[in-house]
């Protein structure tokens, strides 16, 4: 690669990462505007674990600009994706409990049951998981049938058959051998199927056609796999560093580098391919995939 090609696509890269940040203090500000403000315990965990373990907002993001292809206005959905990351973050409360992945940290301050205390956690996340629904609810620019879709494909999302499922599975997989299918079942239910429904609720909120729905809806399955993937890939490489093995459900560690590899090329194949019926208005979510498959934390 030449000279003038590395500056171009770091130029790219810096771009991207800059339109994701501003989106992330968009939808910061948002959420700072939603929840409440009195002084309980339980409202400084929830403001705590949403708005000083800041992450990146990816999936924010994704129905933001999801949403910009299909010609819906910025102001039309940025409470929806408030709500999306207030689940989020539930989940992540509850990831880091003692009796889930025992974690005392998130983002390298303390997790929400090392800053406050584990009853509190709890509540704090589910605070927020109803708290979002609550918030879809008030969005009254949007059509009730379609509020109506957005929640019902919500709680299939993120319910027994969904991420709550997955974080079970999380669980049982410790204490077993599991198979390839089992270890995709388990990340597709446990990450990708929150992903994929922030790409997805862009559709719910307008009536786009059924050959859109489907493009959005597959590029987001494979976005969210790659997502985790990396993320295993990334666990993977800090556990050797550091000597230590955990999170034994880790793609990595039970399928080895050379068939990771092999699932992540046809997922990012996929991926892109989903993508290709939009043309040039899918140039940010195909900075997305790069900006996955290259970070580092």
């Amino acid at each position: 690669m030449k000279l003038a090609e590395k500056t171009t696509e770091l130029k790219d890269a810096n771009r991207f990462e800059g339109l994701l940040k501003d989106t992330a203090a968009l939808v910061d500000q948002e959420i700072n505007r939603l929840l409440p403000r009195d002084n309980s315990i339980l409202t400084q965990a929830m403001r705590y674990s949403c708005l000083e373990l800041k992450g990146k907002k990816i999936r924010p993001f994704l129905l933001i600009e999801t949403a910009k292809i299909l010609g819906i206005e910025f102001k039309d959905i940025i409470q929806i994706a408030a709500a999306i990351e207030l689940i989020h973050v539930y989940t992540l409360i509850h990831d880091d409990l003692p009796s889930m992945d025992n974690d005392d940290f998130r983002r390298g301050k303390p997790s929400c049951h090392k800053k406050f205390d584990e009853a509190t956690a709890i509540l704090a996340g589910n605070a927020l998981l109803i708290y979002a629904f609550e918030i879809i609810t008030q969005c009254n620019h949007i059509p009730l049938s379609n509020r109506m879709s957005i929640i019902a494909t919500l709680t299939n999302t993120i319910g027994f058959n969904g991420t709550i499922k997955g974080q079970h599975y999380d669980i049982e997989f410790k204490s077993k051998q599991v198979s390839e299918d089992e270890l995709i079942n388990l990340h597709t239910l446990k990450t990708s199927k929150l992903i994929s429904f922030a790409c997805v609720a862009a559709t719910l909120v307008v009536n786009c056609s059924e050959k859109a729905r489907i493009s959005i809806e597959n590029f987001a399955k494979n976005l969210g796999l790659i997502f985790q993937i990396t993320d295993d890939i990334l666990d993977s490489i800090e556990n050797t560093d550091n000597n230590t093995t955990k999170h034994e459900c880790n793609i990595v560690n039970i399928l080895g580098q050379k068939r990771t590899e092999e699932i992540l090329h046809d997922l990012l194949n996929n991926a892109i391919v989903s993508l290709e019926i939009f043309g040039p208005r899918a140039n940010t979510l195909k900075a997305l995939i790069n900006f996955v498959l290259n970070r580092k934390s």
